[in-house]
C-alpha cells in the first residue's frame, strides 16, 4: 500500500519540530494546538525492536482487544491478528502496562523523552494496526500524544462541528484515496502522515481518524496530562518508589490520612488506585504499610482490587489480600465481581488466584451474568476451562435470557462455542427475544460458529437415533 502512495507519504499539514532537547515550556507552546509532529526522539537501535518479526517472536502469545469502534470487536492473540491481515479491526488498549504495552511505554518514557511524556501519562495508549486498518472518528478525549514505532500512519484532524460532512471521518482509508486523485479537504481539515520514530500530538477535542499505510504499525502514547495532580498521585503513577517514600517520609503524621485519600483524574484515582492499576506492587505495599485505604473507591465505585483484576496484576492483589483486604466480598456498582473483571479480560492467573481464595464462580451481577458468561463474550477458553474446574454452570443466563452459549456464538468465538458443547451445554436454549445461539450466529455472519453448532446438532441427532436404536 505504501509504494503506491507516492508524494503524499511526505505530507503533514501540521508543524514539524525537531525535538531532540525540546524543553518543556517550548513544547507547552503548542498545547491545545490541532497537532504538532515531534522528530528526533528516537534512535534507529530504539525502533529496530519493535519490527514485526521480533515483536511476534516476543509477544506472539499475548491476546489484545481488536475493534472497530463500532461495536465489532474480539480478543486474539497478537501473532494472530497480525498474520490474518485483516483490516476491520485495530488492536486498541489502554491503562494496563504488561506485556508488549508495557515494555513500548517504558522504552518512550525513558530516557530523552522522559521529561516531555512522565507525567503526560492519565491514560497510556497502545495501539497495533495492519495495512488498510481504519480507525473512524470517535468519543472525543483530552490532549493526546502517539509515538509511532514501527509503520505508517495517516491522520485526518479538526473540528468535525466545521466540517461535518467530511467522508475522512468516516472512511480514512477511502479518504487517502480521494486525496491522491486531487480532491480538496474542507477548510480546517488538515492531514498528516506519521512515521515510525514521529511523535504526533493534539489538543483537547480535536477530532481525528487515522489509516494504515503499512503492512504492520505498532505506536504507544497517553491521553491526558496529570500536571494539576496531588505530587503524590503523580509519582504513584509512574511507579517513582523513591519518590512516593520521600512525600510519605516528610509529612506530618496528621496530614498523611488525608494524603493517601487524595484522588485525581476523570476517574478519581488515588495514588493505591493508580499503583494498583499499572501493577507496581512494591508502591502498593508502601502506601497500604503507611495506612492507605485499599476498599477506597472511585468515581466509577471501584476499588484498587478491581483495576489490578482489569489490568492482570497478580502480585498487586497478593499484596492486598496480605493487608487483609477481602477481595470476595466485594463488588462493583453493577454486582460483578473482580473474578468477573479478570475473566473479562482473559487473566488466566488472576483468575487461578481468586478462584484459590474461595471466591465463587457461581456468583452473578445484577443482571445475572457471571464469570462465565464474561469469558465466552470476549473468547478466552482457557479461563472459561478453569472456571469450569471449579464447578461454575454453564448454562448460567441473565435477565435476558443470554447463556455462555449465545454470548459466544453474538461474538463469533467459535472455539469457545465447541468447548461448551463438548461441556454439554444445551445448544438450542431461546433467550427472552426467542433467538437460539444459532440464530445470533447466523445474523451476524459468524461462519465459523455456524459450522460448529451445525456439526454439534448432527451428531446430537446421530447419539440420540443410536440410543433409540438400542433401546429397540
Amino acid at each position: 500500500m505504501v509504494a503506491a502512495l507516492g508524494p503524499i507519504l511526505d505530507r503533514c499539514d501540521v508543524p514539524r519540530i525537531a525535538a531532540s532537547g525540546l524543553a518543556w515550556t517550548t513544547f507547552a507552546k503548542y498545547r491545545g494546538s490541532q497537532g504538532v509532529l515531534l522528530t528526533g526522539l528516537f534512535q534507529d537501535s530504539e525502533l529496530s525492536a519493535w519490527g514485526e518479526a521480533d515483536v511476534l517472536r516476543r509477544h506472539g502469545n499475548e491476546s489484545f482487544y481488536a475493534d472497530n469502534t463500532r461495536g465489532n470487536y474480539n480478543f486474539p492473540k497478537l501473532a494472530e491478528y497480525v498474520t490474518a491481515r485483516r483490516p476491520e479491526r485495530m488492536i486498541f488498549v489502554s491503562d494496563t502496562l504488561r506485556g508488549a504495552f508495557g515494555r513500548a511505554w517504558r522504552m518512550a518514557t525513558h530516557g530523552p523523552r522522559r521529561k516531555l511524556f512522565m507525567d503526560f501519562a492519565e491514560r497510556p495508549i497502545f495501539s497495533v494496526g495492519v495495512a488498510g486498518g481504519a480507525v473512524p472518528t470517535h468519543d472525543r478525549h483530552p490532549e493526546t500524544w502517539h509515538a509511532l514505532l514501527n509503520g505508517v500512519k495517516a491522520w485526518w484532524l479538526g473540528r468535525k462541528s466545521e466540517s461535518a460532512l467530511f467522508r475522512g471521518w468516516e472512511d480514512p482509508c477511502g479518504m487517502i484515496e480521494q486525496s491522491l486523485q486531487g480532491e480538496v479537504l474542507p477548510s480546517g481539515v488538515q492531514l498528516c502522515v506519521q512515521h515510525a520514530g514521529e511523535v504526533l500530538y493534539f489538543g483537547t477535542g480535536v477530532e481525528h481518524s487515522t489509516c494504515t499505510l503499512s503492512n504492520f504499525s505498532l505506536a504507544v502514547g497517553s491521553q491526558g496530562h496529570t500536571e494539576t495532580w496531588p505530587e503524590l498521585v503523580r509519582a504513584a503513577n509512574r511507579g517513582d518508589l523513591a519518590r512516593v517514600k520521600q512525600l510519605l517520609r516528610l509529612a506530618r503524621a496528621e496530614e498523611l490520612q488525608d494524603l493517601l485519600s487524595k484522588s485525581a483524574g476523570s476517574y478519581g484515582h488515588t495514588a493505591l488506585h493508580r499503583a494498583a492499576l499499572h501493577g507496581f506492587e512494591r508502591v502498593v505495599a508502601v502506601l497500604l504499610e503507611k495506612g492507605a485505604e485499599g476498599t477506597q473507591q472511585d468515581l466509577e465505585g471501584l476499588t484498587p482490587s478491581f483495576l489490578s483484576a482489569f489490568s492482570g496484576h497478580k502480585e498487586v492483589l497478593q499484596t492486598l489480600l496480605k493487608h487483609g483486604i477481602q477481595l470476595s466480598r466485594e463488588i462493583d456498582t453493577k454486582g460483578a465481581t473482580p473474578l468477573q473483571w479478570a475473566a473479562t479480560q482473559g487473566h488466566h492467573a488472576v483468575v487461578d488466584l481468586l478462584l484459590t481464595h474461595k471466591m465463587s464462580p457461581e456468583t452473578r451481577d445484577f443482571h445475572g451474568g457471571g464469570p462465565v458468561s464474561a469469558s465466552a463474550t470476549m473468547g478466552h477458553v482457557e479461563v472459561l476451562h478453569r472456571l469450569v474446574e471449579e464447578k461454575a454452570n454453564v448454562e448460567e443466563s441473565d435477565d435476558r435470557g443470554m447463556r455462555p452459549l449465545h454470548w459466544a456464538a453474538l461474538h463469533g468465538h467459535g472455539l469457545v462455542v465447541k468447548h461448551l458443547l463438548r461441556l454439554r451445554a444445551r445448544n438450542d436454549p431461546f433467550n427472552s427475544d426467542g433467538r437460539r445461539p444459532l440464530d445470533l450466529a447466523l445474523a451476524h455472519s459468524r461462519h465459523e460458529v455456524v459450522q460448529a453448532m451445525q456439526t454439534g446438532r448432527r451428531k446430537e441427532l446421530y447419539k440420540t437415533q443410536k440410543l433409540a436404536q438400542r433401546e429397540l
